[in-house]
């Protein structure tokens, strides 16, 4: 009984196998944010879309913790870090030069590459070994400062009349209009 039941399992776990979506070689490296960013600009004929390409390779850092000469050790980590950025990049760049694309920037400290691209190559880089991940390049904005002081004085806008946050913050102002100033304090 139980045997039998057996094959009709295989089968249904063939099927299910064939009805699972398949996947391009280098879906798993774009994200889906950079993806829709690649299909609006595969609509738009020649526009180049801005990506960081991340690399595969990265250099251990633990040979180089520890060593009794620090400034040997920076020099030997930004060689070691710079060898394997033109190493792994080394193929990439060539496709690039290939497909008559611009020179990308090198960014060795994290192996990766900015560069300005059509989907199209950015997806032939996708389908390469030794790139890891493809990201959109974007400005990051910080946000802006949340005061914690009642009525502060935005940075931009002080004088040296005006107090820093930390005063601000203990509300010393309102003590100094009723006359509180310290004077004649000492804290020992």
């Amino acid at each position: 009984m139980r045997l039998a039941g057996r094959p009709l399992l295989l089968f249904c776990l063939h099927l299910q196998c064939l009805a699972w979506p398949a996947r391009a070689a280098g879906d798993e490296k774009i994200g889906p944010h950079l993806r829709s960013v690649l299909q609006a600009a595969t609509r738009q004929s020649g526009e180049e879309v801005p990506v960081i390409v991340r690399f595969s390779e990265k250099v251990p850092l633990r040979p180089f913790r520890g060593r009794a000469d620090r400034a040997e050790a920076r020099r030997a980590l930004i060689a070691a870090l710079t060898e394997a950025a033109e190493r792994s990049q080394r193929p990439a760049r060539s496709l690039l030069r290939g497909e008559g694309a611009g020179e990308p920037i090198s960014l060795w400290l994290t192996n990766s590459m900015a560069l300005n691209a059509p989907p199209v190559l950015i997806e032939q880089l996708a389908r390469r070994p030794e790139v890891e991940r493809i990201v959109l390049d974007r400005v990051i904005t910080q946000p802006a400062a949340v005061s914690l002081a009642r009525n502060a004085v935005e940075p931009a806008a002080r004088t040296l009349d005006t107090p820093e946050w930390n005063v601000d913050m203990v509300r010393a102002p309102l003590l100094w209009g009723l006359g509180f100033d310290g004077s004649g304090t000492v804290i020992a």
